[in-house]
């Protein structure tokens, strides 16, 4: 078998990773960065609600999914942190914000999120729809709606 490709993909290594979150430096990078997640977000939700009405309604589950952590990075910037992973987001839903119900749907939906990207998990149309429709309807929105009353009250 190929050396380089055994030593990458096979044995284990240690990988120096940069920092998931780093500190904004001034109020302009604030709302700039604040700004940007918030249009992913919405950008990310308007896609999932269309993926809704075709034949592939699970990808509503990862573009939901998407919108609720650029949302949360959202929060997070207006705190003064840019964060650029999943894990601490959740974390600084949890450990920033106080909001450990939060942490744990943004986890749960991470989950979901995961089922569909890897596992698939395929039935039929209708079942998937109606899984898509739930998890949009009943996790995703009520999540950004509360993460919204956060940005307009606390930040």
């Amino acid at each position: 078998m190929d050396k380089e490709f055994t030593e990458t993909c096979m044995a284990k290594r240690i990988k120096e990773i940069e920092p998931s979150v780093a500190e904004i430096p001034n109020p302009v990078a604030v709302e700039n960065i604040a700004d940007s997640h918030k249009i992913l977000s919405g950008y990310f939700l308007k896609g999932a609600q269309s993926i809704l009405k075709s034949d592939t309604p699970l990808l509503a589950i990862l573009l939901g999914y998407f919108s609720m952590e650029q949302k949360t990075y959202q929060l997070l910037a207006k705190k003064g942190l840019k964060v650029t992973s999943h894990v601490c987001g959740i974390m600084g839903l949890s450990k920033v914000i106080g909001r450990k119900d939060l942490a744990t749907i943004l986890s749960k939906a991470y989950d979901n999120r995961l089922e569909v990207n890897y596992l698939g998990n395929i039935k039929t149309i209708e079942i998937d729809k109606l899984r898509a429709e739930t998890f949009i309807d009943k996790t995703a929105v009520p999540f950004l709606d509360e993460i919204n009353k956060i940005l307009k009250t606390n930040v």
